[in-house]
C-alpha cells in the first residue's frame, strides 16, 4: 500500500467533531491534540497523540461522523490512509476480528459523548494540554 505522508504546521486541524471524513493518520513527528466542545463552547481535552499513534480510527470502522477535533499542537509529519485503501487492507482480516474493532471504537466514541455531555475535564490531560499551547 503507498504512504502518503502529510506534513502539517502547528495548529492545523485533520479534522473536526462532526466531520464524515474517515481517513486515518499515524503521526509520524509531532504531537496532535484530541478534543471535544462542550455544548457552550469550553474545550474538553481527550488526550494527546504522539509518534507511533493513530488518530482518526474510530470513523474509519464505524463509518460515524468525527466524535472529536484533532489538531496539531506541534509541526507534525503524518502518514494518510484513506479508507478505501485501508479496506482492502482490512478485508484479508477473519470478519470476528473486524467485529471486534467495531465495537471497541463505539465504546471509546460513547465515552467520549459521555465526556461531552458531563463536561468531563480530566485534570492531567488539561495540564499537558495547556503544555503544547
Amino acid at each position: 500500500m503507498e504512504e502518503l505522508i502529510i506534513e502539517a504546521k502547528k495548529g492545523t486541524v485533520l479534522f473536526k467533531e462532526g466531520d464524515k471524513t474517515q481517513d486515518m493518520y499515524v503521526v509520524r513527528e509531532g504531537v496532535v491534540k484530541i478534543y471535544k466542545t462542550s455544548n457552550d463552547d469550553k474545550l474538553l481535552p481527550l488526550g494527546l497523540v504522539h509518534s507511533g499513534q493513530f488518530v482518526g480510527e474510530m470513523s474509519f470502522f464505524d463509518g460515524q461522523p468525527r466524535s472529536a477535533t484533532a489538531e496539531t499542537a506541534t509541526d507534525c509529519k503524518l502518514l494518510k490512509f484513506d479508507k478505501p485503501k485501508l479496506e482492502k487492507e482490512m478485508s484479508k482480516l477473519p470478519s470476528w476480528l473486524l467485529v471486534l474493532i467495531r465495537s471497541i471504537a463505539q465504546r471509546v466514541r460513547d465515552a467520549d459523548d459521555l465526556v461531552k455531555r458531563n463536561g468531563i475535564v480530566d485534570a492531567a490531560v488539561s495540564d499537558e494540554f495547556k503544555r503544547w499551547d
